[in-house]
C-alpha cells in the first residue's frame, strides 16, 4: 500500500448545475432530458442502474445528465458525488469479493488504474464508514468488496449507520451494542462488518471499564458476538437461562450447529475461560441452557452491579495457623500420615498427572467424621499448616437463604470463588466445609414442597461440583447416619475420629496443662473418658480460675472438680419432672 501514498490527493469535485446543463446539451443532444425532481422519485437502486448505464465504456468524467443522477444519489445517501459514482461501480461488481483499483478502472473507457487511485481518499472514507470493506491480498495490496449489509440498506434507500461515537454512560453503550446486534440478526451486517464496527465502538469507548475488560479477552469475531449477545440477555433482559433460540439469530444455521454443540458439551471457548456456564435447573446443570458465570458478572461487568451471590469465604494462609500438638490413636494417625504425604507438592503433582493420564477425576474430597470435640476441625487446620496450603473455610450460615434459588446461587458462588483463588495460589488451597451436616444430608426422592425441592437442588449442585472439582475439599460432620450415599461415594478419604484412648488423653492433658505429672495425667485420663475438646475446655477454665485465685501451681483436686462439672452427669444431678401416679 505504500506506493499509493506517492500520488497526490485530488480536490473534491464542485458541480455547477448551470454549466453542466449547457455541457449536457452540447455533448449529447439526443439524450432524453430528465428533471432533478423526477430522479428524486426514483429508488436508490434505480439511480445506480442509470449511473452504470451512463458510465459504461465512457471516460471517467462527471458531465451531462450523469451529473443529475450523482447529485441526487449523493443527497439521498449523504456521500460525495465521486463516492456515489464509485459506489455504483462497486454495486455492479458486488459478486466479486476482491475488487481492485484496476477492476474499477476497467468499467470506464480508456481509464488507467492511476486515475482511480487519485480518488483513494474518497474510497477510504467509504471504508471507514463501513459502506465497503477493505482487505489486503498476499502482496499487501488493497482489495474491496460490497458487504451484504450495504446491499440490504440500499434496497431500503439508505446506507449502513456509521459506528456509534463515544458513549458517555453505560446505558448508551448498551444501547449501541444492542443496535449493532439487531443489525446482525437482520442480516444487515456480516462478520467482517461486525468486526469493523465493534472495533470502532470499542476504540471510542475505552473509558468504560467493561469495554477494556472485553478487549483484553481477545475473543474471535464469533465468540465476541456470542458473548455480547448473552451479555445483553443477562444485563438488559435479566435472563439467566439463555437458550439456543435466543442467540441463534446472530449466526447462520450451519455455524450455530457447531456453536450449540460446543455449548452443550461444555467445550466452548467461553466456557473454558469461565465466561459462560450451563444454567442451573433444579440443582442440575442443564446443557440446553446457558448463563454468564459469576466471574463474568463481577470481573467484566462489575460496573453494572449485577446480582452476583455473595458467600463468606475466608482464605487463611498456612503461616497464620498456630501450631498445636495433636494426639491420635494408631489407625487415625496412620491415615492422617498417608493424607499428609499425599498433599506434599511433589507427590501431589505426580498423583494428578497419573490420574489425568488414566482419565480419572483429579479432585480430592475427604470426610472427617466423628463425635464433637474429637479434633476434626483442628486437624484440618494443622494439615493445611504442615503442607503449606492456604485454607478457605466456608461459613455455612451464609450459604442458606430464605429466598428460593438464592441458596443454590451461593453454593455455586462458593465453588467459583475457590476456583478463582486456586488459580492465584502456587499450591491448591483446601476448601473446608466445617460442620457440614446440614449440607450433605440424604436427598428427598419424593420432594413435593418447595423447601424439599430447594434442599435437593442445593445438594445436586454440591454433588456436581464435587464431581468436577480440581482441588482439595475437606468436610467435617458429627452425623454420618444422615449422609446421602451419593456424597459418600464422592469422598475419596473417609476418616473416623473417635474419642482418644487413655494413653492419648494423658498426652493431651499434659499438652494442655504442662505442669501435670505423668501419674496425675494418667489418673485423670483413666478416670474421665473425655474428648480432646472437653479436655481443652477444662484447661481453659483452670487458667481463668488460677488467674482469679492468683495461683501458679497445679491443684489436682480443683482439676478433678472441674472434670466432674464438665460431665454434667444427669443421673446424679437431675430431678424428675412429671405426674405422680
Amino acid at each position: 500500500m505504500s506506493f499509493i501514498r506517492k500520488f497526490k490527493k485530488l480536490k473534491d469535485f464542485s458541480i455547477d448545475e448551470d454549466v453542466e446543463e449547457k455541457e449536457n446539451k452540447k455533448i449529447n443532444k439526443k439524450q432524453p432530458s430528465i428533471k432533478i425532481a423526477e430522479i428524486r422519485e426514483m429508488s436508490v437502486l434505480d439511480i445506480i442502474d442509470q449511473i452504470i448505464q451512463q458510465t459504461a465504456e465512457q471516460k471517467l468524467q462527471i458531465k451531462g445528465i450523469l451529473t443529475k443522477y450523482l447529485k441526487v444519489l449523493s443527497e439521498k445517501l449523504n456521500i460525495t458525488p465521486i463516492q456515489a459514482l464509485f459506489l455504483s461501480v462497486f454495486v455492479e461488481q458486488c459478486d466479486d469479493n476482491g475488487i481492485r483499483y484496476r477492476d474499477l478502472a476497467k468499467h470506464f473507457d480508456s481509464c488507467r488504474t492511476v486515475e482511480v487511485i487519485k480518488y483513494k481518499d474518497e474510497i477510504d472514507d467509504m471504508v471507514k464508514r463501513g459502506i465497503i470493506l477493505q482487505s489486503n491480498d498476499r502482496h499487501d495490496l488493497p482489495t474491496f468488496r460490497i458487504p451484504h449489509g450495504t446491499l440490504v440498506c440500499l434496497c431500503k434507500n439508505t446506507l449502513p449507520t456509521p459506528p456509534e461515537q463515544k458513549c458517555s454512560t453505560l446505558s448508551e453503550w448498551l444501547e449501541s451494542i444492542d443496535k449493532l446486534l439487531e443489525r446482525v440478526s437482520e442480516d444487515e451486517l456480516e462478520d467482517e462488518e461486525f468486526d469493523s464496527f465493534i472495533k470502532e465502538n470499542f476504540k471510542n469507548n475505552q473509558h468504560l471499564t467493561c469495554v477494556q475488560k472485553i478487549k483484553e479477552l481477545n475473543l474471535s469475531t464469533d465468540d465476541l458476538k456470542l458473548f455480547l449477545a448473552m451479555s445483553m440477555r443477562c444485563i438488559v433482559h435479566d435472563d439467566n437461562c439463555i437458550r439456543g433460540d435466543d442467540v441463534s439469530e446472530y449466526f447462520n444455521k450451519y455455524e450455530f450447529r457447531w456453536v450449540q454443540r460446543n455449548l452443550e458439551d461444555g467445550d466452548h471457548y467461553l466456557m473454558q475461560h469461565n465466561l459462560v456456564e450451563h444454567a442451573c435447573d433444579n440443582g442440575q446443570a442443564n446443557p440446553k441452557e446457558w448463563c454468564l458465570t459469576a466471574h463474568a458478572k463481577s470481573e467484566i461487568y462489575g460496573e453494572f452491579k449485577l446480582d452476583v451471590p455473595k458467600v463468606s469465604t475466608k482464605l487463611k494462609s498456612s503461616d497464620s495457623i498456630v501450631k498445636k500438638d495433636l494426639y491420635y490413636d494408631g489407625e487415625v494417625s496412620r491415615q492422617l500420615d498417608t493424607l499428609k504425604s499425599m498433599l506434599e507438592p511433589e507427590r501431589m503433582n505426580r498423583i494428578l498427572e497419573k490420574l489425568a493420564n488414566s482419565g480419572m477425576r483429579k479432585g480430592f474430597a475427604c470426610l472427617f467424621y466423628g463425635g464433637p470435640g474429637t479434633g476434626k476441625t483442628e486437624t484440618v487446620l494443622q494439615l493445611a499448616r504442615e503442607t503449606g496450603r492456604s485454607i478457605m473455610q466456608v461459613d455455612i450460615a451464609t450459604i442458606r437463604d430464605k429466598w428460593v434459588g438464592e441458596t443454590e446461587k451461593r453454593i455455586k458462588a462458593c465453588f467459583d470463588s475457590y476456583r478463582k483463588e486456586a488459580n492465584k495460589c502456587e499450591l491448591a488451597p483446601i476448601l473446608f466445609f466445617n460442620e457440614a451436616d446440614a449440607l450433605f444430608t440424604t436427598r428427598n426422592e419424593n420432594a413435593e414442597y418447595g423447601v424439599d425441592k430447594m434442599e435437593n437442588a442445593m445438594q445436586n449442585i454440591i454433588l456436581q461440583e464435587m464431581e468436577t472439582l480440581e482441588g482439595i475439599l475437606i468436610a467435617t460432620t458429627n452425623l454420618t447416619g444422615s449422609l446421602d450415599p451419593a456424597f459418600e461415594r464422592r469422598f475419596l478419604f473417609k476418616l473416623e475420629f473417635t474419642k482418644p484412648s487413655a494413653n492419648a488423653r494423658k498426652h493431651i492433658w499434659q499438652a494442655m496443662m504442662p505442669g501435670l505429672t505423668d501419674s496425675d495425667a494418667l489418673m485423670i485420663a483413666e478416670r474421665f473418658d473425655f474428648s480432646g475438646g472437653q479436655i481443652e475446655n477444662i484447661a481453659r477454665k483452670r487458667i481463668i480460675d488460677d488467674i482469679l485465685a492468683d495461683r501458679d501451681t497445679i491443684d489436682i483436686d480443683a482439676i478433678i472438680e472441674s472434670c466432674r462439672h464438665e460431665t454434667l452427669d444427669k443421673q446424679e444431678n437431675s430431678c424428675r419432672i412429671g405426674f405422680v401416679a
